[in-house]
């Protein structure tokens, strides 16, 4: 709810006054022109502010043209940060994977921090 205004501002409407505009901005749209971003997608199953469906429909969209797509569904897990208290060192391993051709890429080792660490 606090990120509502900001988008209504950027799309220029709610969705529900300008849902053209919301559905050519949704990656799920935009999956070809965006297949070479890596994405991880975090879902809580039990989320009821937008539905795990939605998390899943993009992984399989962005699988479907060769994406690098990772979807981890949480049990138990809602729309807050609580979903993501699991998940530090899938995020760190997924970042540095996805990192790795960058040439100002440093392992989460190089700057002195670890798995276990980022999971804390």
């Amino acid at each position: 709810p606090t990120f509502r205004p900001v988008l209504e501002r950027s799309f220029g409407g709610s969705p529900a006054t300008n849902a053209d505009e919301y559905a050519k901005r949704s990656a799920l749209a935009n999956v070809t022109q965006l297949r070479d971003v890596p994405v991880m997608c975090i879902h809580g199953k039990q989320d009821a502010t937008v539905r795990a469906a939605h998390s899943e429909a993009l992984a399989q969209a962005r699988k479907s043209v060769g994406a690098k797509t990772v979807l981890r569904l949480i049990d138990g897990g809602n729309h807050d940060n609580s979903t993501m208290q699991s998940c530090g060192a899938a995020v760190a391993e997924f970042l540095d994977q996805s990192l790795r051709r960058s040439p100002r890429y440093q392992p989460a080792g190089a700057i002195g921090a670890s798995a276990a660490e980022l999971d804390q």
